[in-house]
């Protein structure tokens, strides 16, 4: 895919850089309010956006963090507390994940950072395609955030939308806040 294959391109320096950049944005949305952030965690070979410096800002401010533990037989997400003393683990597609931690409610989260290949001028995104944060999604608050990470600029459209996509409220570039 185009759009992964552009982001792998990206050297650590510039990722890093686009990661600082991701978290400045981030500290001008109306956050204050919110207690509960989940937030996936970086996939180094993939050079995802780096999360850990917007975790360690939530965490500076007293906010619950939680991160997904994939399941991979029902194609789901289960979340888990995260705090610093935890061992995270990779699993088989290299995704870090704690070792063990304590379950969180869905229904508790009230942001939602969400991992994407790319976004469009609309609000949608492109994930991996195993539709687990579709389906995450779809169970959040309706008044819950979803904020995308990109590193890079939307597209006009992504055309193969459909309903059980899950649109963005708002997605974060390095240079500017999309709010949808």
């Amino acid at each position: 895919m185009r759009f992964s294959k552009r982001r792998e391109a990206q050297g650590e320096s510039a990722i890093r850089g686009w990661s600082q950049s991701l978290l400045d944005r981030a500290k001008t949305l109306p956050l204050a309010a919110c207690e509960c952030f989940h937030i996936f965690l970086r996939i180094e070979e993939k050079r995802e956006v780096q999360t850990v410096p917007l975790i360690q800002w939530l965490w500076a401010r007293h906010k619950r963090v939680v991160v997904p533990k994939m399941n991979f037989e029902t194609r789901s997400l289960q979340h888990v507390r995260y705090t610093p003393q935890m061992q995270l683990v990779p699993n088989k597609y290299g995704v870090p994940e704690p070792s063990g931690g304590e379950p969180a409610a869905v229904s508790r989260i009230d942001v939602v950072f969400v991992p994407l290949l790319a976004f469009d001028k609309q609000g949608n995104r492109v994930g991996y395609g195993g539709g687990f944060y579709d389906r995450f999604l779809k169970d959040c608050k309706p008044e819950s955030l979803k904020i995308g990470l990109s590193l890079f600029e939307p597209i006009d459209r992504i055309l193969d939308v459909n309903s059980r996509d899950f649109p963005l409220t708002h997605c974060l570039t390095p240079s500017r806040v999309y709010v949808f």
